[in-house]
């Protein structure tokens, strides 16, 4: 899990993430949480043997100027992914058609192109927040 947070927050430029126990939800600087910035991953460790999953990631507010990370397929139980009011570029990735996406929230970001229809492989997926499109 650890390895896959690396990657996406290798793609996302995000530099300030906590590494040491992701689940842990504290957060690497004290800012607080409000609509405008969110820092929090949550996980569900319920599994066999005291494993964790993260299921949600909320990186809002965090003026993150890379791109959407197609690392996020390696976390197989995410179903909830917030990265709104940041400056991130590009397009969707085609990589999170095999996710099981419940929400996704992308708007107030520098995105460019028409929401890939694509995304109706996601079949998980039952909100998306994506406002502020270029094309």
């Amino acid at each position: 899990m650890v390895e896959a947070l690396r990657d996406i927050a290798d793609q996302l430029n995000k530099k300030d993430w906590n590494f040491s126990d992701p689940c842990s939800n504290i957060p690497t600087f004290s800012t607080p949480h409000t609509d405008q910035y969110n820092n929090t991953l949550v996980c569900n460790c319920s599994f066999p043997g005291k494993v964790c999953h993260i299921q949600s990631m909320w990186l809002v507010g965090q003026d993150l100027d890379g791109v959407l990370p197609p690392a996020l397929v390696k976390l197989p139980y995410l179903k909830e992914v917030n990265l709104g009011q940041n400056y991130l570029s590009g397009s969707i990735p085609f990589e999170w058609t095999s996710t099981k996406l419940e929400s996704l929230v992308l708007s107030v970001n520098k995105l460019s192109g028409p929401i890939p229809g694509y995304l109706g492989i996601i079949t998980t997926l039952r909100a998306l927040y994506a406002l502020n499109f270029s094309s």
